[in-house]
């Protein structure tokens, strides 16, 4: 930055090119999934879109072939119906989600939906025990706002 005259003393700007180095080491070092799994979209870098091909193993086999899951999210992610990928199997983790998340605005909303086993492209049963978080990855656009209710609202 030095080098190149670029004003370095703004920590918003610092801050958001050390995210971009940490995304691209992440996707260097270990792939798209962790890439996926790691970074901080708060920070402003584009959204990571994960697809069969980019995941290994996985547990998808072991869940139900319908499977009810949720998402901590945004009311505007919700108004949108452009739901992101990642969900979880434990509601109280997507009510975590939805109240740490989103804490400089109002609260946000936890949603509910079945899906097909066939649309989950993600699951690793053994980190869901241990972190709790029960994360399922989902095929991008495969969730219609049709097919989601809001089971927690915002407040």
């Amino acid at each position: 930055m030095k080098n190149h005259k670029c004003d370095y003393s703004n920590d918003k700007f610092r801050n958001y090119l050390q995210e971009w180095h940490n995304n691209l080491c992440w996707f260097i070092d270990d792939g798209v999934l962790f890439l996926f799994q790691k970074r901080n979209p708060d920070w402003g870098t584009p959204e990571v879109r994960i697809t069969r091909e980019d995941v290994g193993e996985s547990d998808v086999n072991k869940l139900s072939k319908k499977q009810v899951i949720y998402r901590g999210m945004s009311e505007q992610e919700h108004k949108t119906g452009k739901y992101r990928q990642s969900w979880t199997l434990d509601k109280s983790t997507a009510l975590r989600f939805a109240k740490t998340t989103y804490e400089d605005q109002k609260n946000g909303i936890v949603v509910e939906t079945k899906i097909n086993r066939d649309g989950i492209i993600y699951y690793d049963k053994l980190s869901a025990t241990e972190d709790g978080e029960n994360e399922v990855i989902i095929e991008h656009g495969r969730i219609h706002k049709n097919n989601v209710k809001v089971i927690i609202p915002s407040g």
